[in-house]
């Protein structure tokens, strides 16, 4: 038992001198660095589902949306599949006109066209009429 201690008090008195020993200066000897970017915030899982369009014309189709869609967002979709400009759009559900930013007066400020659709009370299988804008009005 005598010699382990004997044996730790040398190596412990000699630490330094063993340390100094080891230098690896010369041969550029780096750790490697190893970058890790953090995860993504959580964010649910965006539920897709259909809703319905109608036009006044009895034109009917559907379109795909998640819970995050913008008013503003369904215009352009709209845009995309009818060729209607989403400044001719009216979109009407539930007996209210959904705002968005084509159809806000100048004199307006425009707060609604971020406005997702769920807060209007959309959900899965909802219909949504499609009045389109008349020239001059």
């Amino acid at each position: 038992m005598n010699a382990i201690a004997s044996l730790r008090t040398a190596f412990v008195a000699n630490f330094p001198t063993i340390v100094a020993a080891v230098d690896t200066t010369p041969y550029n000897i780096t750790a490697p660095v190893r970058r890790v970017q953090a995860p993504p915030p959580y964010t649910p899982a965006q539920k897709t589902y259909t809703i319905n369009l109608v036009q006044l014309n009895g034109r009917r189709f559907q379109l795909s949306i998640t819970n995050a869609t913008t008013v503003d967002e369904l215009a352009r979709k709209i845009q995309d599949r009818e060729g209607i400009p989403p400044d001719e759009q009216r979109l009407i559900f539930a007996g209210q006109q959904m705002e968005h930013s084509h159809n806000v007066e100048e004199d307006e400020e425009d707060t609604e066209g971020g406005k997702p659709l769920k807060e209007y009370g959309v959900q899965a299988g909802s219909t949504i009429h499609i009045v389109t804008r008349l020239c001059g009005s």
